[in-house]
């Protein structure tokens, strides 16, 4: 298969497929199944989503490169469905990155192969498995519920593929039994993308299996993230409409009926972290967005959107969790002029301001004031009580932190603290009772929650 994208003004890139091509951009679009043996069609379906992932990053590396209104030419092709196809590579990114690429796909004729693997039929589902908290949950459900499920992981990048080696020689030992990782030639920072490059990797994975269920057990809040601020970019790595524009890609193109399952949709992350806090595999999964520190001492760089929500679950949740490389929330604020340390560590401008973002939404949400934006989003998709609980998860783990002889040293955190007790927003008795509810397991999973199709 062979791809020319087509930019303005006119200049012609390749994104050739295979280790040995030559490349106009520095980059290869190149699906790895390791030891899994796959047909031809399911091949260039990766290597289709494989170049969804590509263009997002030539658009970030190759910011000067025009690409809205490009054209993208790939020669034969053997999927199924071809003008379904190109709407669907068309429409993810429009819809992750806001770019309009014009797609023309020539497929050739279908060579008849086998589709599953008659070695090892024996899963009943796939599931997304990344080395995070909400993998571990989706793990700890199979096993309550007796699915034998094939775990999935992509990896572009050498972080998070030194944390796995090491979940799978440690503390996963003997659990991930049927482990299928798959290399993409992609590494960088974390791509709005590459939730449809997974799922569509799970689809092609569950066709071999035989199976036609797909896991993901992303916890609500980062599947529905709202803007926080009028101008914020959000994560769409699990938003409903990537999972459903993966869904439809494998559906059409290998006609193969996928069905998605997000069974912790309807829970915060500390609601999903309380319901495996006795796993010992826990304390050792990783939430950071930077996974250049996965496989060090300290794999949390603690100031990360995925790190404050760690960081507020597992005091929610009373789990016990590893020291992170910075405390924003509860660490001192450094103004300027002030001495380097006071024994608990200083945070930068820059964190605090990513910290207040984040405080300042929670404030809004409880008290039912966020800016539009915010409001049609979680009301499109009726989350508006998931986000109360989420906000209240924060303002819980402030009054852990700032009650009278609590371990917070920020004075800038601890008057959004204040701020909020004066507005009846949080105080001993709701903070007692979030983590009683929290404790309780009062709200569970259910793998009775497929995907609902954003068409």
């Amino acid at each position: 298969m062979r791809i020319d994208l087509i930019t303005r003004p006119p200049s012609r890139l390749t994104l050739p497929f295979g280790p040995d091509e030559p490349s106009t951009t520095g980059r290869r679009v190149s699906v790895d199944f390791k030891s899994l043996s796959v047909d031809e069609s399911s091949s260039d379906l990766a290597q289709l989503s494989a170049l969804v992932f590509a263009i997002e990053g030539l658009r970030r590396t190759h910011p000067s490169v025009d690409l809205d209104g490009a054209s993208v030419r790939i020669r034969g092709c053997s999927v199924h469905g071809g003008p379904e196809i190109q709407t669907t590579l068309q429409a993810v990114l429009e819809f992750c990155i806001d770019v309009s690429l014009d797609f023309s796909l020539g497929v050739r004729r279908l060579v008849p192969g086998p589709t599953t693997d008659a070695k090892n039929t024996q899963s009943n589902a796939i599931l997304l498995f990344s080395g995070g908290t909400d993998s571990l949950s989706g793990l700890a459900l199979c096993e309550q519920h007796r699915i034998r499920a094939t775990s999935v992981f992509v990896a572009h990048g050498s972080g998070t593929t030194g944390l796995i080696n090491r979940l799978l020689g440690e503390s996963l030992a003997g659990r991930l039994t049927d482990f299928c990782p798959i290399h993409v030639q992609r590494r960088g920072d974390l791509q709005q993308t590459r939730g449809f490059l997974y799922a569509v990797l799970g689809g092609i994975v569950g066709r071999v299996r035989n199976t036609r269920d797909l896991i993901v057990s992303e916890s609500g809040p980062t599947m529905f993230i709202p803007p926080m601020t009028p101008l914020d970019e959000v994560t769409l790595t699990t938003n409903p409409v990537v999972l459903a524009l993966a869904q439809r890609l494998v559906r059409n193109s290998l006609e193969w009926n996928l069905r998605i399952h997000t069974p912790f949709r309807d829970l915060t992350k500390a609601e999903s972290i309380a319901w495996i806090r006795r796993d010992p595999a826990l304390i050792e999964t990783n939430s950071c967005a930077r996974p250049q520190f996965a496989s060090h001492p300290h794999p949390h760089c603690g100031s990360c959107f995925g790190c404050l929500v760690r960081r507020v679950s597992f005091l929610v949740a009373g789990a016990r969790d590893v020291a992170h490389r910075s405390d924003p929330l509860f660490s001192r604020f450094a103004w300027p002029g002030d001495s380097p340390d006071d024994g608990h560590g200083t945070v930068s401008a820059e964190q605090m301001a990513d910290v207040l973002a984040v405080l300042s939404f929670c404030r809004e949400v409880m008290l039912d004031r966020v800016h539009p934006a915010a409001r049609e989003q979680m009301a499109t998709y009726h989350v508006e009580p998931l986000f109360r609980r989420f906000s209240l998860d924060f303002l819980t783990a402030l009054h852990l932190g700032y009650q009278r002889g609590g371990f917070g040293r920020s004075s800038v955190v601890q008057r959004v603290y204040e701020a909020c007790l004066k507005d009846s927003l949080i105080s001993a008795s709701i903070a007692t009772e979030r983590m009683a509810e929290v404790s309780e397991l009062k709200h569970k999973p259910s793998l009775d929650s497929p995907l609902v199709l954003a068409e």
